[in-house]
């Protein structure tokens, strides 16, 4: 089925079932990347000693929320397009729950916590050992390539939004490296209306 058609269709079926629907621009994303090790070296050593993680995403996005019976639990169903770590293109779709801690104090509305399950298409670095002779342990004794990588996965978040409308997303995600795991701490703007 055509992701656009699977959305549409639970956007119809959701505004069935909901009391009143929210939309939300979401836009930008930052982020910073804990692991500086082996992935970085190995990024300088074969794309150039420039070469970086991208922490700035140039990201656009859409959200569709529906508040449901149980007052503060929402229906979710979102889409986001940036450039991933690498410059690449990076697309994900989620579909889940959001829960709404509404303040409407400071200038703040709410706090929202949100766990979509999110299909991701996304860039990561492949490497591939040149030689057996070579000490496995050295960013030289590998090619690298960067490949396409699709994955499903809870991709969740806390969003804070102030009474104009205007916001800010945040969430930390882990990221798998050659050496085991790291992880991305990323913040995104919104505009909800």
């Amino acid at each position: 089925m055509n992701v656009s058609k699977l959305a549409v269709s639970l956007a119809l079926l959701s505004s069935c079932y909901a009391h009143s629907a929210e939309h939300t621009i979401t836009f930008g994303g930052w982020s910073k990347h804990s692991t500086q090790s082996y992935e970085l070296k190995a990024i300088k050593y074969h794309f150039g000693s420039t070469a970086d993680f991208n922490e700035t995403h140039k990201g656009i996005g859409y959200k569709f929320s529906t508040e449901s019976r149980h007052r503060n639990i929402s229906f979710i169903a979102e889409a986001f397009f940036m450039k991933d770590s690498f410059n690449q293109p990076m697309q994900t779709y989620g579909i889940g729950a959001e829960y709404t801690y509404p303040l409407y104090t400071i200038g703040i509305r709410d706090i929202r916590f949100s766990i979509p399950i999110s299909y991701v298409r996304r860039s990561k670095l492949n490497r591939s050992l040149i030689s057996d002779d070579c000490n496995s342990g050295q960013v030289e004794c590998y090619t690298y390539a960067l490949v396409d990588q699709n994955f499903i996965a809870p991709i969740p978040y806390v969003g804070l939004t102030t009474s104009a409308g205007l916001g800010l997303d945040f969430s930390l995600l882990p990221m798998p490296t050659f050496e085991g795991y790291g992880y991305v701490a990323f913040s995104r703007l919104h505009f909800r209306f």
